[in-house]
């Protein structure tokens, strides 16, 4: 059984449209179950292998945490005039409970209420670790929201444990809000 380029670019299509506006498809998400339920769907229209005598099995299994992604925006209102930026929202620490009600709006483990949260303040753009530590010191970054270079962060680009620090010393200096910027490559 042969499947064309083009229907399965069209099935990739189609999975990526699921719930787009809420960032990656997390583990155990609506966005999971609706990704599931569409190629559970697609693999029973496939007739010849029915035929063959192949089934389709759903096996459950539970997960040690989720974090469900509802919905992430960032608007910039630059000269008075709004305008919405292209984000994605991160998902909270899989393996730490702490860190992963970080990114829960309302703190409360297991639930699928929608609660949003919504910041409002003035911008602080940082580019480099040495700009960091320098806002850091000058105790000015408190109320504000973060635009932080990824770079600065990047396991990639710096020491093991150096971008957990400088997040970590932005929380704790009581930032309304976090942004990493990335050059969209």
């Amino acid at each position: 059984m042969l499947i064309s380029q083009d229907k399965l670019f069209a099935y990739l299509e189609d999975l990526t449209t699921l719930q787009a506006y809420s960032g990656w498809r997390n583990s155990a998400t609506e966005g999971e179950t609706e990704a599931l339920d569409y190629v559970a769907g697609t693999l029973g229209d496939f007739a010849h292998l029915q035929s063959l005598g192949l089934e389709l099995e759903r096996q459950r299994f539970h997960v040690f945490l989720a974090t469900e992604i509802w919905e992430s925006r960032l608007l910039l209102t630059v000269d008075g005039q709004e305008s919405e930026v292209p984000t994605n929202a991160i998902a909270g620490n899989r393996h730490e409970i702490e860190q992963a009600l970080r990114f829960d709006s309302d703190g409360a483990l297991n639930d699928a209420d929608r609660n949003p949260l919504q910041v409002t303040g003035s911008l602080l753009v940082l580019r480099s670790a040495d700009d960091i530590l320098d806002r850091l010191e000058q105790d000015d970054v408190e109320g504000k929201i973060v635009l932080l270079e990824y770079n600065a962060v990047d396991p990639a680009a710096q020491d093991p444990g150096t971008g957990a620090r400088i997040i970590t010393a932005l929380v704790q200096e009581d930032i309304a809000g976090l942004v990493l910027v990335t050059d969209g490559g």
